[in-house]
């Protein structure tokens, strides 16, 4: 098995990028486009995350014998340079370009124009709404905040009060959804499980006696000991521990609104970043502030600060979305789309949460540094 194939499999925790890998094999018997030109155009030239993905997109052209050329936009909501790219792309007559858009509609008129020239177009890590995107290849955003949401909540003894701070990306609102939902549904559960122990103490099944009420005078029933409300009823009593979401542009912004949330809010013990520079300006604050040993922070993505953060202790864990493989599956997308064999419509390529627990076991150290295998 070639190198960055093995790369691919191993560093993958999702059952899907093998479907995928089956998607390639299986055209195995045909004869791949020879002489194909690839355009990359990432989103922030100031991530590394995009790095690794170049690094995916990079072997699979090295395995292939492709041409590709490499843009990267100068911040995730660079929507203009993005349009000169894909302008400059149709202009060097490129077989297919793989984007990442930095946003879902701004670019449809140069991806019409782009198509119009018989390009292949196929979005990585976010979604355009354009309709002649062939495939889009990415990690579920609601998905990867309810892992966040439940290493989190795993961290937390007794109250909670959770801070948010998002980036202005479209993908940030499916993340807190994501986020919240589980964190609440965490809360519902290590309730349940507390009164379950409190009423069986007196011996197994033992009954309630009519009128119970636990210690917030809600009349209990049913052997869960939920509230009258049933789970409506005790999701709206965890939505109060939730604060309402912050967000902001750049690091810079992302260390003064953490810093502002937690002075203003002195019971939050944890705090949750939606993307590099909100996860990166989260751990500055709270290391400015020396909370770090009383604030659990969890965040998105694996760039080189947030590992060094990890490492030194502010950072309890980061939501990896296996940026290699969107490069790498990327290209092998773009070969099958010119040769007529079909891809699916969308791909997961799942996340892995990375702490201090699992930062050095060699599947992590692949996902993390994908150039060094």
């Amino acid at each position: 098995m070639k190198k960055a194939k093995l790369k691919m499999l191993a560093s993958s925790v999702a059952l899907c990028v093998l479907s995928a890998s089956m998607v390639f094999s299986s055209g195995c018997g045909r004869k791949r486009p020879e002489g194909m030109s690839i355009a990359l155009i990432c989103k922030n030239t100031n991530v590394s995350f995009w790095e690794d993905v170049r690094t995916g997109a990079q072997d699979a052209c090295d395995e292939m014998g492709y041409d590709m050329t490499y843009y990267c936009a100068n911040a995730d909501d660079d929507v203009e340079s993005q349009i000169q790219f894909i302008d400059d792309a149709i202009t060097k007559k490129v077989d297919a370009i793989i984007i990442a858009p930095n946003s879902s509609t701004a670019l449809n008129d140069a991806l019409l124009k782009a198509d119009n020239a018989g390009i292949d177009i196929i979005n990585i890590n976010s979604a355009s709404t354009y309709e002649g995107v062939k495939s889009v290849i990415s990690s579920s955003n609601a998905d990867g905040g309810a892992v966040a949401a439940r290493q989190a909540a795993s961290l937390v003894n007794g109250q909670c009060k959770i801070g948010i701070v998002g980036n202005n990306a479209e993908s940030a609102n499916a993340r807190i959804e994501g986020f919240e939902n589980e964190f609440i549904s965490q809360l519902v559960l290590k309730d349940r499980s507390e009164k379950m122990a409190q009423m069986f103490s007196g011996g197994q099944n033992a009954p309630l006696p009519e009128g119970t009420t636990n210690e917030n005078g809600e009349a209990l029933r049913g052997p869960m000991g939920a509230p009258e409300g049933g789970i409506d009823g005790e999701i709206e009593k965890y939505k109060e521990y939730i604060l309402e979401p912050v967000y902001v542009g750049n690091e810079e912004d992302a260390i003064e609104a953490s810093k502002k949330l937690l002075e203003e809010n002195k019971d939050i013990n944890v705090l949750f970043a939606t993307n590099t520079y909100t996860t990166v300006g989260i751990c500055k604050a709270v290391q400015d502030l020396g909370l770090s040993n009383d604030i659990v922070v969890v965040g998105f993505n694996s760039d080189d600060d947030e590992i060094t953060f990890i490492k030194n202790g502010v950072l309890d864990g980061t939501v990896v979305q296996n940026p290699y493989n969107q490069g790498y599956i990327g290209v092998r997308y773009a070969a099958s789309i010119k040769d007529g064999t079909a891809v699916p419509k969308t791909l997961d390529t799942g996340v892995t949460f990375v702490s201090g627990s699992n930062i050095n076991d060699e599947a992590v150290k692949i996902l993390l540094y994908p150039e060094s295998f």
